[in-house]
C-alpha cells in the first residue's frame, strides 16, 4: 500500500523487512561458536586417533612379519648346520667380533647376552637350492659359522668364515656364503668383510628379548641349563651342547608408534643333526 498509505506506515514496513535479514546477534555467535570448536575438535581428535591406530596396527604388523622371519631364517640355518656351539670355532679377525675388533662369540655371555652360534656347511649356492652342492676340502666338508646376536636393540644374523675360504674347496667351486661385517663398517674391501649383516628385528632387549633354550632332543621337555649357563665356561657349556641337538628360540621385540606400544614375540622349537663340531680343514 506504499502509493494509497499514509507515509509513517509505508516506513514501519520497510524497517521490519529490514529487522528480518539481519543475520546472527552476538549473543546467538557466542553460543553457536563453541559448539562448532567442539564439533571440529571431536572431528579433528577422531581423525588423529585412527591415523594413530592405523600407524600403529601397521607397525606392529611389520614387527610381527620380522619376528617370524627371523625364527623362520633361524629354523633353516639349524636344520641344515653340522652342529650348534658354545662359542665361534673359526678366528675372528678385526672387525669381525662382537664389539667390531676381534672378540670372540659366546652362546651365553653375562655382558652381552644370548647368542646363537651354529656350525654350519660352506656351498656352492643358497642351502635352500635343492641343486646345492657342499664344498669340501681334503675330503672334509668346509664349515662356516653363522651368528645371531642382538646389540641396540637389533637381532644381527653375522657369517664368519675361513680366511682361506676363496680358494679351499677342492673342486674349485666359489662359496656362496660371504663373510660379513656391521653394516657401518666402510673397509668393506677387508677380507672379512665381504658382505654386511643381516638386520633382522629392532626393538629386542640385550638381556631377555632373544632366548635359546637346550633339550636333548625334540620330544625332551627337560631343559639343559648348563648349556646356556652364562656363568659356565665355553668347554662346560660346549659338552652340555654336544648332548642337546634340539632349541627352543623366541623374539620378544617391542616398541612405541604415535604414542602407542607394539609388542611381538614367537618361538621355534627346532633339531640340529648336531654331528659335525669339526673346524675347516687345513
Amino acid at each position: 500500500c506504499f502509493s494509497n498509505c499514509p507515509a509513517d506506515i509505508a516506513v514501519q514496513h520497510m524497517n521490519s523487512k529490514k529487522n528480518k535479514n539481519h543475520g546472527f546477534t552476538i549473543v546467538e555467535i557466542a553460543i553457536i561458536a563453541p559448539i562448532v570448536i567442539l564439533v571440529i575438535g571431536a572431528f579433528v581428535a577422531t581423525i588423529i586417533s585412527m591415523t594413530g591406530e592405523t600407524l600403529a596396527t601397521s607397525a606392529s604388523d611389520s614387527l610381527s612379519y620380522s619376528v617370524h622371519d627371523a625364527l623362520d631364517r633361524i629354523r633353516q640355518d639349524v636344520e641344515s648346520s653340522g652342529a650348534l656351539l658354545a662359542t665361534n670355532n673359526i678366528s675372528i679377525e678385526s672387525p669381525q667380533g662382537y664389539n667390531d675388533d676381534s672378540t670372540n662369540f659366546h652362546n651365553a655371555d653375562i655382558t652381552n647376552g644370548t647368542m646363537l652360534i651354529i656350525n654350519s656347511y660352506a656351498t656352492d649356492k643358497n642351502p635352500l637350492d635343492t641343486t646345492t652342492k657342499k664344498l669340501y676340502a681334503s675330503g672334509q666338508p668346509i664349515m662356516i659359522n653363522i651368528i645371531y646376536f642382538v646389540k641396540n636393540g637389533t637381532l644381527w644374523r653375522r657369517v664368519l668364515t675361513p680366511s682361506t675360504l676363496d680358494y679351499i674347496s677342492s673342486d674349485n667351486l666359489v662359496p656362496w656364503q660371504q663373510p660379513s661385517c656391521a653394516p657401518y663398517i666402510t673397509n668393506i674391501s677387508n677380507t672379512s668383510c665381504k658382505a654386511k649383516d643381516t638386520r633382522l628385528v629392532d626393538g629386542i632387549s640385550d638381556k631377555d628379548g632373544f632366548t635359546v633354550t637346550y633339550y636333548q632332543d625334540a620330544a625332551s621337555s627337560t631343559i639343559n641349563t648348563l648349556a646356556s649357563d652364562p656363568n659356565s665356561t665355553d668347554t662346560d657349556r660346549s659338552s652340555a651342547i654336544t648332548e642337546s641337538d634340539t632349541i627352543e628360540v623366541t623374539i620378544n621385540a617391542i616398541g612405541t608408534v604415535a604414542g602407542r606400544d607394539i609388542n611381538q614375540s614367537g618361538s621355534v622349537k627346532v633339531s640340529s643333526p648336531n654331528d659335525n663340531t669339526s673346524l675347516t680343514p687345513a
